[in-house]
Order: C-alpha cells, then structure tokens, then sequence
C-alpha cells in the first residue's frame, strides 16, 4: 500500500477532515508541540471521566497532525478508541481500530483491542479471530497471550482461552525471559511441578 492511501486511510481512521493539513509539507516543532500539549488535555480529561470533551481533544490533536502519520497519529487514534468505548460507542472503537488495521496490517495491538471489543459484545468468532491474528504478528509476546486467556476466562469461554496458552507455551526460546512467562503460564495451567522446574 503506498503511502498516500495509507494517509487516506487514517483521515477515515480518525472521522476528521485532515484534507486542509495534507496541504501542507512537513510537521513543524511547534505544530508537534501543540499536538502533544492537546493531548495532555485529552489525557487530563480521560483521567478525571469527562470523556466528551477528551473525545474533543483528541480530535483536535489528530487534526493538527499536518498530514503525517506518525507513532504520535497511532497513539491518539489508540485513545480514541479508548475514548469512544467509554462513552459507550462500541461500534465507533471497533472502527477505529478496524482503520488502524487498515493502515497497519500488523499492529497486534490494534487486533487485541479490536478482539477484546468484540468478545465483549458477545462476537466469539470475530474475537478469536482478531486474538489469532494479534498473536500471529506480536512475535513472542507472552503477555498477550496470557492478557488473551484473561479475557477469555473473564467472559465465561476459558476452554477457547487454554488453547492460546497452549501456543505460547511451544514458542521457542530458552533465555531467561522466556522461562519466566513460561514458569507463568504453568502456573495459571496449576502445573506447578513444570512451573517450579523452569523458574529455577
């Protein structure tokens, strides 16, 4: 995908209208430095609940991006997702996140979000499919898989839940890092003999 389609996608991504930014050339120092004091705002107003006006502020701060799509553009979409699940627009959070995966193909993070949203609105197969998805582009990423079996469980479906542990615990590696979320795991399974064996 070229790049100025993937520009495309995140001004859908984010619902705003960027097509005035796209005419401008490069993000200046000051331009980021107002989109990261917006931001704070945003934050400030997540922190405190008055999640309307944080929506807003994101929104500003995406409409200021001047047409790139950084980390920082991710970030604030990531939060709006956030955002609009807390004011209760499941629907608008998983477009979100769908339009994230539009543009990135392999942001894991936005599959999980996106998974998680749907299990909550009771879409096994798409929430599955989007955990499967997640896991397959997060590399060795145990805590995904443990955070997946959580939710899993946390929503009554935990047989579906043991089956990722399953994976994670045949990736290989054998550095400390990978013991350890593997000592987890068995800990979680109740094998506590395999978990002993190889946290020591």
């Amino acid at each position: 995908m070229k790049k100025t389609a993937k520009n495309k996608t995140i001004i859908k991504l984010c619902g705003f209208a960027l097509v005035s930014a796209l005419l401008m050339s490069g993000c200046t120092s000051q331009t980021v430095e107002k989109q990261n004091q917006v931001k704070q705002m945003a934050l400030d107003h997540l922190a405190t609940g008055e999640y309307d006006a944080a929506l807003s502020e994101i929104q500003e701060a995406l409409s200021r991006a001047n047409g790139r799509v950084t980390r920082r553009e991710i970030d604030l979409c990531y939060y709006k997702g956030t955002t609009q699940y807390l004011l209760g627009d499941v629907a608008g959070a998983i477009e979100t996140y769908t339009n994230v995966i539009a543009y990135d193909e392999r942001d894991a993070g936005a599959y999980f979000l996106r998974g998680s949203l749907y299990l909550k609105e009771k879409e096994l197969e798409n929430g599955l499919s989007d955990y499967k998805k997640a896991v397959s582009v997060s590399g060795n990423d145990y805590e995904m898989y443990i955070q997946i079996y959580e939710n899993l469980a946390a929503q009554g479906y935990r047989d579906e839940g043991l089956e990722f542990l399953n994976l994670a615990l045949e990736m290989e590696g054998d550095g400390a890092d990978n013991l350890f979320w593997r000592g987890r795991i068995y800990l979680i399974l109740e094998q506590n003999d395999a978990a002993v064996k190889v946290l020591s």
